[in-house]
């Protein structure tokens, strides 16, 4: 079952969906956005998000989708220039081999409506534009995974 990320603090009442679509800016159609993917394989070395953050930078990265992070639970982290979405395992394992997630550049953070964690190798974000634009994070089984898991994906 799919879950969502709560973006809201709980101070104010929550604006229904409808409200949220009218008051969110919008990407114009002559705005370019660079997004790129990359395999992390595991979140937890220390540095290892400074080096992400350095290299999207200096690659002028606004969204990057990542897979194998490692993180076993949904989570969000907003750091300086960065905010980082996470969609991990529910399994109860003590090591995690999957995770997917999502980094968006600080100033795109305001065109997020939604973002939606399926399971530890899938989740999407909805971005506000023009053209509403839909980003995938996903991490298909290798072939080596069992059938099972392959069916499953």
């Amino acid at each position: 079952m799919a879950r969502r990320l709560n973006r809201r603090a709980n101070k104010a009442p929550a604006a229904t969906a409808q409200e949220l679509q009218l008051r969110a800016p919008r990407i114009e159609l002559n705005e370019t956005i660079k997004v790129a993917t990359l395999n992390v394989r595991g979140l937890k070395m220390f540095g290892k998000r400074q080096d992400i953050e350095h290299h999207m930078k200096h690659k002028g990265i606004d969204i990057l989708t990542m897979q194998e992070t490692h993180i076993g639970e949904d989570s969000r982290e907003t750091r300086t220039n960065y905010s980082w979405y996470f969609s991990g395992g529910t399994s109860g394992l003590k090591t995690i081999y999957h995770g997917v997630g999502i980094i968006i550049r600080t100033g795109l953070r305001n065109y997020v409506l939604d973002i939606e964690t399926v399971n530890e190798r899938l989740m999407t974000m909805k971005l506000r534009g023009q053209i509403d634009i839909h980003i995938i994070a996903a991490y298909a089984p290798t072939a080596a995974a069992p059938t099972e898991d392959k069916h499953r994906f």
